[in-house]
This record gives C-alpha cells, structure tokens and sequence, in this order.
C-alpha cells in the first residue's frame, strides 16, 4: 500500500538521510517536506513547504498525509539559550504533530532521547520526555519513539569538536566494553531505522512502540 509522508527537519543529519530512505522506498509515493528556507530537494517525490516556524497554523495544509517523521532539533549552543532550544525541539515538534493529527495523518515517528525524564533537574531531559507525553494525548493510531544515543555523520552546520569526541568515545568503548551502551550512531542508520520502525508499526497491535539505544540499531 502506498503512503505519503511529512518530514519535519529534513535538512538536519537525521532528515536528510530520511529523505533519501523515503524516495527510494518504493511505497513511498509522495514526500512533504517542511522547511524554513527553500532547500535542493530535486526529485519528482518531493514537495517543498516552505514555513514560518512561528506562525505554523498558516501551514496546517502542508501536514497531510499518512505519516509524519518528526527529527527537528538545535542544541543549545546552535540556538543561543535553552529557551530558544525549547522552542524548536518542543514546541515547533509538538505544533507539527498536532497539525498532522488534526488532519488525520495516523503514524507518527519521533527522535527522542534516551536520557529522557519528566522529574529530571536537567532541562534537556524534562524537554524530552515532555514532548514524548504531549504527543501520546493526540489523536494519532501509531507512535514510534526511537531513543538513539549521541549522532554522528556529516552535518550542514559543523559542531565544533562533535565527531572529534565521538571517535574518542569509540576508541574508548573498545577499552571499557561496558561504555558500549552509550556509543554513538549514524544519522543515516537513524533514518533507517525511523522508516523501518514504521513500517512495522503497521503490523504490530500495539498503539505506541519504543525503541532505546541498542535497540534502534536492530533496524539497521
């Protein structure tokens, strides 16, 4: 059966790659993707959607379609406070999926955290799991959390000493074994996985599916 999907942060690490799983899936008939600014998407699958972040119910027709793939996310030094960070990884994700679900998109695949915790003094962990409980309360039949640790792969944007400290990360896992829960993951595995992780979803009785760390990695 085919689908369409929406992809909000399909330029980042994780869309990009998304995007890419997306047009060569061949159930896949059509791809929404929304953007910020105009974006080299060249592919008679893909639809650009252009959007004011801030003013996103001007662009609730933009989100139809079957699934939406939600990896939007900065961090805090990429936004400039926590409170810009919020913005964009709560409340620009949580505005997306409830558009879709009031449009009657049924599936929803979203990046989170594994250190993700409502009681948590940290605000990175609070933000994180209060997306995932906002999200459980609409409307949708299918919700996918997948939980990775830290990405790695080619970004737009570099983030000074990134991938520098993940190779000193792997490099330690080989010493100390039991680190290697926390290892980081590729971006495109991620996407991988967030396509395969729906389509199972389809199949499977239960209404919201989780997926932490190692567990992702099944899908690759």
């Amino acid at each position: 059966m085919t689908y369409t999907a929406v992809v909000v942060g399909a330029t980042g690490l994780v869309g990009k790659n998304l995007v890419q799983e997306l047009i060569n899936d061949s159930e896949c008939n059509e791809i929404r993707v929304i953007v910020r600014r105009e974006s080299n998407f060249d592919h008679p699958k893909v639809k650009v959607f252009v959007v004011d972040f801030s003013q996103l119910m001007d662009y609730a027709e933009a989100f139809q379609g079957d699934v939406l793939f939600s990896c939007l996310g900065t961090t805090r030094a990429d936004a400039g406070s926590p409170e810009k960070q919020y913005l964009v990884d709560y409340t620009y994700q949580f505005q997306s999926a409830k558009l879709a679900s009031e449009n009657g998109v049924n599936a929803y695949v979203l990046v989170s955290s594994p250190f993700k915790d409502i009681d948590s003094k940290n605000y990175y962990r609070r933000m994180k799991a209060e997306l995932e409980e906002s999200t459980m309360q609409l409307s949708f039949d299918k919700i996918v959390f997948l939980r990775p640790n830290g990405l790695m792969g080619k970004r737009e944007r570099k983030r000074f000493g990134e991938n520098r400290a993940m190779k000193i990360f792997i490099s330690l896992v080989k010493i100390f074994p039991k680190l290697g829960k926390y290892k980081p993951i590729l971006g495109s595995d991620v996407a991988k996985a967030m396509l395969k992780s729906y389509h199972l979803s389809q199949n499977q009785a239960s209404r919201i599916l989780t997926y932490d760390r190692d567990e992702v990695e099944v899908f690759i």
